[in-house]
């Protein structure tokens, strides 16, 4: 064994010490950056807009198309038969109805990122007087001030020889997922919840073999296992903050010079 001299242990020493030094350093360092980050996110909280989905709600009824060569969307009653094959590819319609409320101190664009097959079939302002300046919808973001409800009519549309073609009947609800997504006006907050709506659009005719109805919401009366026909599901929103992440602009939002970042 070799023995250390008093110059071996001092560099030890000397070896310990920076590295506790280095660990407190780098944990005050973190403390701190922690704290003006929670700072951040209270300053941002207190002025922004906040994204409440208030409900979600599948209509009775499909649309149906008027013609098989023309756009114009009619309306089929829960119950009503479908002649699948001479509608074949003309598309059904499922409406579902999503109430959105900004329930922050300020004003904010409304997405939906939704699948190909579900379209944003109408939008309406709630409790407020038309040509107000928050009656704004374009491109497909929503402009919504603070305090302020908007109605979305969402529709699922599928041609009738798929919603025919459930492989699951009566088993497992087929769905669609929509994110609603709201930010302020300077990008940055960002509240994101999942919505989750469907249903079967049609059922076979018990009297009429090959034959097709629109399915009413509540299959228990007609389905001998009591299913629901219904799905509609609002998931808990997140926040992120999207400038927190672009080179500290948190820092520099809260004063920090450029000097001290250098």
């Amino acid at each position: 064994m070799v023995a250390l001299t008093v110059s071996d242990w001092t560099n030890i020493s000397v070896a310990i010490g920076t590295f506790l030094l280095a660990v407190a350093t780098y944990s005050a360092t973190s403390v701190a950056r922690r704290s003006t980050k929670e700072a951040y996110r209270s300053r941002v909280d207190a002025w922004a807009p906040r994204l409440v989905v208030l409900d979600l709600e599948v209509q009775q009824g499909l649309e149906k198309p008027e013609t098989i060569t023309e756009g114009n969307f009619g309306f089929a009653n829960a119950g009503e038969p479908i002649e699948v094959a001479g509608i074949g590819e003309g598309k059904l319609g499922m409406i579902a109805v999503l109430e959105i409320f900004n329930d922050g101190n300020a004003s904010a664009y409304v997405n939906l990122i939704r699948p190909p097959d579900v379209d944003i079939k109408g939008v309406a302002y709630l409790g407020s007087e038309p040509g107000r300046l928050e009656h704004f919808y374009d491109s497909e973001l929503i402009f919504l001030q603070r305090d302020t409800r908007v109605r979305v009519n969402l529709v699922w549309r599928q041609p009738a020889i798929s919603w025919s073609e459930e492989p699951d009947f009566p088993n497992r609800l087929p769905t669609r997922i929509v994110r609603v997504q709201m930010c302020d006006t300077l990008g940055s907050v960002l509240d994101t919840c999942t919505v989750t709506f469907g249903g079967y659009g049609l059922m076979p005719t018990p009297s009429k073999p090959g034959g097709w109805n629109v399915a009413p919401r509540d299959l228990r009366m007609v389905i001998s296992n009591g299913v629901l026909n219904t799905f509609q599901h609002i998931g808990a929103c997140a926040r992120s903050y999207p400038k927190e992440l672009a080179g500290n602009s948190w820092w520099r939002q809260l004063g920090g010079s450029k000097r001290s970042q250098e």
